[in-house]
């Protein structure tokens, strides 16, 4: 039996997923997941997940952290972590089976979801904090800990009966926008991109420990495809060359980034009341926001997932 249905586990980085704290224009398209026709788990209107299902959660992180504070706004943003989502898919999983012989057309069978693609992206909101904590930032420990989150979430998707799981890495968030426009790094601290480049380290300090990861993982439960999409080798292309950074922002300059307005939010830059809204022409940037891809890079990023090129097999 092939695969017919996609499971989507993550932090809203690349699908809006069940975003619980949305503003206005903060994201315009539709992600991987969503895309493909995975339904948000949260979906209160006739949801349908035939064709897969979503629990994406915007800001989650892989530790059991489910508060974090808006810095623009001062409000509580709640998130579901990893390990809560793929306790959400194993309810998901147990209802459709106490559902299954009613016949429920808006569900997926026990077969589907079994022999279904298991995406999981969410650990860049656990490294979000080391702009402001750099240099005093553990860079050692943090990596630790969400690699040991991950490694116990992964195992018990696994043992729920997950079996083809793919794991995306770390983009270079030291490029971001909302990274370069909150340190603000010095000449010395750049590349030859203009990317925070201690940032980058830490980024790929962490791919490789995930690598390794799934190596282990590989060995551990042989009968689980395990594989990585290397996400980051498509935004460091685009990097390199890029035509504009952020779409949907303020401040103007190259970055077009003011951590005090975000997407969608307006507030005096210069004494001048400024609201960040997005660019004439999306297509031409790789940052919808801040941090978010621009739609027309999230087809890039789709494309590259679908066609196998930036994917590895242990």
């Amino acid at each position: 039996m092939g695969i017919t249905i996609l499971v989507q586990i993550n932090a809203c980085l690349q699908d809006e997923g069940n975003l619980l704290q949305a503003q206005p224009g903060e994201l315009s398209y539709q992600g991987l997941g969503n895309g493909l026709g995975a339904d948000p788990f949260l979906a209160s209107v006739k949801p349908h997940y035939t064709c897969g299902v979503n629990f994406a959660s915007s800001n989650a992180k892989t530790h059991n952290a489910t508060i974090t504070l808006d810095k623009s706004s001062g409000e509580e943003l709640f998130a579901f972590p990893l390990l809560v989502q793929v306790e959400q898919y194993q309810h998901f999983k147990e209802d459709v089976g106490r559902k299954a012989e009613y016949g429920d057309a808006s569900l997926p069978s026990i077969e589907d979801i079994l022999d279904g693609l298991y995406l999981i992206e969410i650990r860049h909101n656990d490294y979000t904090s080391f702009a402001s904590l750099y240099p005093e930032y553990d860079v050692e420990a943090n990596v630790n800990m969400t690699i040991t989150s991950m490694k116990t979430s992964l195992k018990t998707l696994h043992e729920s009966g997950a079996i083809h799981i793919i794991v995306m890495n770390l983009l270079p968030m030291g490029c971001a926008p909302s990274i370069l426009g909150a340190q603000n790094p010095p000449f010395e601290e750049k590349d030859e991109y203009g990317c925070f480049y201690p940032m980058n380290d830490v980024v790929d300090f962490h791919n490789r420990r995930l690598e390794g990861l799934l190596q282990d993982l590989s060995i551990e439960f042989p009968l689980a495809n395990w594989s990585l999409f290397d996400i980051n080798s498509i935004f460091t292309d685009a990097i390199q060359h890029p035509e504009h950074y952020s779409c949907c922002g303020a401040g103007g300059g190259e970055l077009n980034f003011d951590w005090n307005i975000l997407c969608g939010q307006s507030g005096y830059i210069n004494g001048t009341l400024t609201r960040a809204w997005r660019c004439d022409d999306p297509s031409s940037y790789i940052f919808w926001d801040s941090l978010h891809s621009a739609e027309s890079f999230a087809e890039v990023i789709a494309n590259g997932f679908l066609i196998g090129r930036y994917v590895t097999t242990f």
